[in-house]
């Protein structure tokens, strides 16, 4: 099978950038509350790394489709051999 997986890239996203950890609450908002949502920031080499070391081949990365996503996020096609 295949999939896409996305992921937020703190390295894109002005709100986010200065964060100098690996990890962080973040702020989420929904339906009117406020939420503390946990989050793991990976840079698009740990995470194709970590996919080929789990026996993922990558098929492509950082195409979305929309536009909307390649914006803030690491996009990876991978399919398992």
């Amino acid at each position: 099978g295949e999939a896409m997986i996305s992921v937020w890239d703190k390295n894109r996203d002005k709100d986010i950038e200065s964060l100098e950890r690996k990890e962080a609450l973040i702020d989420w908002n929904k339906n009117g509350e406020t939420y503390k949502r946990y989050y793991y920031f990976y840079d698009e080499d740990e995470l194709t790394y970590i996919l080929k070391e789990i026996g993922f081949e990558i098929i492509k990365v950082g195409e979305y489709g929309d536009g909307k996503h390649e914006k803030k996020n690491i996009v990876i096609y991978v399919k398992k051999p």
